[in-house]
């Protein structure tokens, strides 16, 4: 063992390394990825950022790779734009590996479709899917209980 000298006399293996002897010796040259300062995203929000990023599938291709057997999961919001007049549905279809290079293939793709062609495609599709909650949002209210039996008015909080 040998004696670190600018550690108050703690001991170190030769051979160990510590974080402040590295950014020391490398001040001003470290790279963090911008990754690792992101906000971490909920389930719905992630849903959203894929299906911008994603490059987009047809329907027609959709159903060349489920008549095959390809589709590994199929991903979808609760549909809750029906009753506010949307007229479109967003999908994320993970296809399964192929034989072949990796690094050339696509597996995540993103697919629009119009409401009729979601709901036919929700009822043909068989296989693995998974549906993305939508997010509540809280919101705080006061109630004011008027009640008989109390002889004042009595606050309650609650959240709708």
């Amino acid at each position: 063992m040998v004696k670190n000298g600018s550690d108050e006399g703690s001991l170190m293996k030769s051979g160990d390394v510590f974080l402040k002897d590295i950014l020391r010796e490398y001040k001003g040259k470290l790279y963090v990825p911008e990754q690792i300062f992101g906000a971490n995203l909920s389930e719905e929000q992630e849903f959203e950022k894929n299906v911008e990023d994603l490059p987009k599938m047809s329907l027609v291709d959709f159903q060349k790779y489920m008549k095959f057997d390809k589709i590994k999961l199929l991903t979808f919001k609760e549909d809750s734009g029906a009753s506010l007049g949307l007229r479109s549905r967003d999908f994320i279809v993970e296809l399964k590996e192929m034989p072949g290079e990796k690094s050339l293939q696509r597996t995540k793709w993103a697919m629009k479709l119009d409401q009729s062609q979601a709901q036919a495609l929700l009822e043909e599709y068989t296989g693995p899917r998974y549906e993305v909650e939508k997010q509540m949002m809280e919101i705080p209210v006061k109630v004011l209980w008027n009640l008989p039996l109390l002889s004042s008015g009595t606050e309650v909080n609650a959240v709708i």
